[in-house]
């Protein structure tokens, strides 16, 4: 898996750092990683640097600690290429603006994040950062678990659904799996009542129209040996659809096309991306090109 290089893993001394770490390794045996950078940010508390000073027992561990705590857990639970070398590094200042810091210095492939399923979405960092992250971001939630044995694309037939396909492809390939799951779901068109049929012929109509523009789709992918498995799904809501194949498959990663739309003070995944990452039970990776919003990010980093 030529393409993830250089992996970053934003750790935060919560339960998730296990997950992270482990996942990080997995990553880096399948891809024969070169590096992988592990970073903390802690936050810059402004307001108390003067309380700090003058009462140091306020303070907490400096990052000379947290750098050599962060390098214990790693090394005890990191269990990457051989060939992989790996930093740790712990930055000071706001967390998403100091991430992005990293990812854009350190010219990485892959950013991998943890997300905690009970914290409000305005707080998410993994979201927030798979929209301005100029690479792909692997979200991983809670106890994560370190197995690749199912893996579902969610596909709407886009130039950006075929990249995340191909990235499917080259994670299958790696995990030594014999199948993937291609996901696509449809929905019944409004008004489709005054063309005279029932429901039932016009999901025959629908569905067959999906599988044709599934044979299109596949046709253009180098898939490498592997067997695909096409599934369509009939629901009006896209976002929901995803998610009950996601169980209904049993699948242990997901993948899905970032479009990468720039927007006035953010980039939009997608509805159906940014859906399926908020009330995500399992890794969902967003796969962008390389470089993506980079006059973008460039732009957030000056502010």
């Amino acid at each position: 898996m030529y393409r993830y290089k250089k992996v970053f893993v934003g750790l935060d001394f919560s339960e998730k750092d296990t997950s992270l770490i482990s996942y990080a390794g997995l990553i880096s045996r399948m891809a024969q990683s070169e590096e992988v950078f592990f970073c903390h940010v802690q936050k810059q508390e402004g307001q108390f640097r003067e309380l700090q000073e003058e009462f140091p027992e306020l303070a907490g561990k400096s990052a000379e600690q947290l750098q050599l705590e962060m390098q214990d857990k790693v090394e005890g639970l990191f269990a990457g290429h051989e060939n992989t070398q790996v930093r740790c590094e712990v930055r000071e200042g706001h967390v998403l603006r100091e991430m992005l810091h990293s990812i854009k210095d350190l010219d990485i492939d892959l950013s991998i994040v943890g997300q905690q399923a009970d914290i409000e979405l305005t707080s998410k960092v993994g979201e927030k950062l798979t929209r301005k992250a100029p690479c792909s971001v692997l979200i991983l939630p809670e106890e994560s678990r370190a197995v690749i044995s199912k893996i579902l694309v969610s596909v709407e037939y886009s130039e950006n659904c075929a990249m995340a396909m191909d990235t499917a492809v080259a994670f299958g390939v790696a995990a030594d799996l014999e199948e993937l799951t291609c996901a696509h779901v449809y929905k019944l068109p409004l008004g489709y009542q005054k063309t005279g049929k029932s429901k039932e012929q016009f999901q025959e109509i629908m569905e067959e129209n999906a599988r044709k523009a599934f044979v299109e789709f596949i046709a253009d992918i180098d898939l490498r040996g592997l067997q695909v498995k096409p599934v369509f799904h009939l629901h009006q809501n896209t976002i929901q659809g995803v998610r009950e194949l996601i169980q209904q498959e049993r699948a242990d990663l997901v993948v899905l096309g970032a479009q990468g739309r720039t927007a006035s003070a953010s980039i939009l995944l997608g509805s159906v991306t940014e859906g399926v990452i908020r009330k995500a039970a399992i890794p969902v990776l967003a796969v962008k090109k390389k470089g993506a919003n980079m006059n973008f990010l460039e732009s957030f980093l000056k502010l």
